[in-house]
């Protein structure tokens, strides 16, 4: 299927890119909207991935406490060696 581009810019953008990358201007145009996409696709996982982890902690502080000793009091003895 064809893509007919009706902007000057875009089109001289797409033939610098193409000459640049000793691609044709199709190669050229698929490998930027790929490459885009692929950011995109990055981007939105990462917010996915920030909003579980948000999730997780707030499940997480629910919790009831089983051991209120301070960490250091549980991972160390009265030396400072780990137990």
């Amino acid at each position: 299927m064809g893509m007919n581009i009706k902007s000057e810019e875009t089109h001289r953008r797409a033939k610098e890119l193409a000459r640049m990358a000793g691609e044709s201007i199709a190669e050229a145009v698929d490998r930027a909207v790929t490459e885009r996409l692929e950011r995109l696709r990055r981007r939105r996982n990462r917010k996915g991935l920030a909003e579980r982890l948000l999730k997780i902690g707030e499940q997480c502080s629910r919790l009831p406490v089983l051991d209120r000793r301070a960490p250091d009091e549980m991972l160390y003895d009265d030396r400072g060696l780990p137990r």
